[in-house]
């Protein structure tokens, strides 16, 4: 009896730990986590595979089925953005700042009960180290700019949308911020305004809205404007850049009575990435800025995962030239990965990378940069390489990968709608060595989906990519010469291009 009784006591505490350990293996971890635990890399996202759906070698004409499907798949990548969650990692000696707009600048910022509440505080208030981690609370709306530090991740916690961090630096939907001019209708912003780029007007903060009251942005010396005095179309605007004065048409009265809120992005990068390493920009919305959301120069170990990018750019650049684009890699950087992001409404380019010589002295090296997992539409163009190396400069290209992209709709954005392209890698006489550019979507635009200007693509490696363009229109320039979507267009890929295993969609 007494050892049937010592087996049964040796089996019940057998099942109650099956039991524990089961329950424990199956937990579901929360969205986000206020205490950060050191983490390891995350696996890829699981997706279903809509590309092999879609992909088929050789020419086919487009069904309602397709199109549904690249909806489909468009739809599916913006989800994979909107619901990644933070990962980050944290050393020992690592400090973790949280901020909060319930946060106050006298707190510590230490814990989510204590957190800080502004990009002030994030400048002024805390002394960021290699290794800290930067954490913005869901929900909260950041406005400003951010100098990024070296080997600091910035990224979010909490639970619901991103956080926003937002070029504009304050809602100018007051009456008591705009002022009568001399000139009929035309209104001035009683702050001072640094090159605004673009207004946006009741911005409604939803999430592919791609539809905005926006303002039109008037250039001295182009199309014959001279000044103030020529504003006559309603929300037509000016800015004086050398006395950072803002000047708008506004045919029904005061701006500011008209609309619930007005947001002006001004000539500063969001994130400003200038001689850093080691950064990581994680799971945030950056908006509304008149010049990059992520400008890098001379910056190496860079990761841009997780975020949304809209309603940037379009400030005066030099001259008449207008600019402004989601990320940019400038001069020379290396390990730069941009990966699962949805870009869209930019007014230049959605992913860049930039080099042009001032000095023949100057030398650039970019390699071992990687851009995958994006989806890019409604800006000017997708992807652009973009190197003009003068006289004795020296520029060196090699080990670039740009997979598994969805690029769409370029040239239909906001900011320069028409002749814009999806992947314009144009090489100008650099040493290039190892680009690759393999299972994307390029898919209709109102120009070309491959360019590379006057030179060809024997430097360049394109490798089973989907093309998708209505019949008649633009698909590419190579060597200065157009090509167009009609029934041998999948010789202009497999032999022109060099994609001998393209997939191209005609569009009826």
């Amino acid at each position: 009896m007494k050892k049937n009784f010592t087996h049964f006591i040796l089996f019940l505490l057998i099942g109650v730990y099956i039991f524990m350990m089961t329950a424990c293996n199956n937990s579901t971890p929360p969205l986000d986590t206020n205490q950060p635990t050191a983490s390891p890399t995350p696996e890829p996202m699981p997706k279903r595979d809509f590309f092999s759906e879609i992909y088929k070698e050789g020419f086919m004409e487009s069904s309602d089925a397709t199109l549904l499907l690249l909806d489909e798949y468009a739809e599916h990548m913006r989800n994979n953005v909107v619901e990644s969650t933070s990962n980050y990692k944290i050393n020992e000696d690592s400090t973790v700042y949280y901020f909060s707009n319930s946060g106050s600048s006298i707190n510590d910022g230490l814990s989510p009960q204590s957190p800080k509440s502004t990009l002030y505080d994030l400048k002024h208030g805390v002394k960021l180290k290699e290794g800290d981690v930067v954490l913005f609370e869901r929900g909260s709306i950041f406005r400003g700019t951010i100098v990024a530090r070296s080997g600091v991740t910035y990224s979010a916690y909490g639970e619901g949308a991103k956080p926003i961090i937002c070029g504009s630096t304050q809602d100018y939907g007051s009456p008591g911020l705009w002022q009568e001019s001399e000139y009929e209708n035309v209104y001035i912003c009683n702050k001072r305004i640094n090159n605004a780029g673009n207004i946006v007007f009741d911005n409604t903060w939803i999430l592919g809205d791609y539809e905005q009251t926006l303002g039109n942005l008037r250039v001295l010396g182009l199309d014959g404007f001279t000044g103030p005095q020529d504003l006559d179309k309603d929300l037509d605007f000016y800015c004086d850049i050398k006395n950072k004065t803002l000047y708008l048409y506004s045919s029904q009265g005061n701006p500011g009575e008209r609309f619930e809120t007005i947001e002006i992005c001004e000539r500063e990068d969001i994130f400003d990435l200038v001689n850093v390493k080691n950064v990581i920009i994680d799971n945030l919305h950056i908006t509304l800025g008149g010049a990059h959301g992520v400008g890098a120069a001379n910056a190496n170990n860079l990761t841009v995962r997780n975020c949304i990018f809209n309603w940037i750019g379009g400030s005066v650049q030099h001259g008449t030239t207008r600019y402004g684009n989601a990320v940019e890699s400038y001069v020379s950087s290396h390990n730069y990965y941009v990966y699962n992001n949805w870009i869209y409404q930019i007014y230049d380019t959605g992913i860049t990378t930039q080099f042009n010589a001032l000095e023949e002295t100057v030398r650039s090296e970019m390699y071992d940069n990687e851009y995958y997992d994006n989806l890019i539409e409604y800006c000017f163009w997708s992807f652009e390489y973009f190197h003009r190396p003068k006289g004795a400069a020296v520029c060196v290209t090699k080990n670039i990968y740009v997979h598994d992209n969805y690029c769409r709709m370029s040239g239909e954005g906001w900011g320069r709608p028409g002749a814009g392209h999806m992947c314009c890698f144009a090489p100008r006489g650099e040493t290039i060595e190892n680009i690759r550019i393999e299972n994307n979507i390029f898919d209709r635009g109102n120009c070309f989906l491959v360019s590379t200007y006057e030179a060809d693509t024997s430097e360049l490696t394109y490798n089973e990519n989907i093309y998708v363009q209505a019949e008649g229109e633009l698909i590419a320039r190579i060597r200065s010469t157009n090509y167009r979507m009609k029934a041998d267009s999948l010789d202009v890929f497999n032999n022109l291009v060099g994609d001998k295993k393209a997939c191209v969609i005609c569009v009826k």
